[in-house]
């Protein structure tokens, strides 16, 4: 993967960065990162943290402050303008509102 790339790596090579004309590749053992001219992809089994954002090893990802988005699917489900149960004693849906 690295015949056409600048590559600077350890004697060993178990820790590298490669350069070529399409992507920047790094890798430090089972850690890599990829980025080309629009993505940015990688493996961290150990997770990854992004200015306080985190990605465990298993996918999950947690964040120290509220997050903001247009739209939102949780469990096949779009939050944006969802219905609840009026009350606690009915079971007919219906709009709570804005924040309700």
């Amino acid at each position: 993967e690295d015949a056409t790339a600048m590559v600077i790596q350890t004697r060993d090579g178990v820790v590298k960065i490669a350069v070529d004309d399409n992507e920047i590749r790094i890798k430090n053992d089972a850690v890599s990162l990829i980025v080309t001219g629009s993505s940015v992809t990688g493996v961290a089994p150990g997770g990854f943290d992004l200015n306080g954002f985190t990605i465990d090893a298993s996918g999950a990802a947690s964040s120290p402050v509220s997050l903001t988005a247009p739209s939102v699917i949780a469990n096949s489900k779009e939050l944006a303008g969802h219905d609840h149960a009026i009350n606690s004693g009915s079971s007919a849906p219906g709009p709570t509102g804005v924040n309700n």
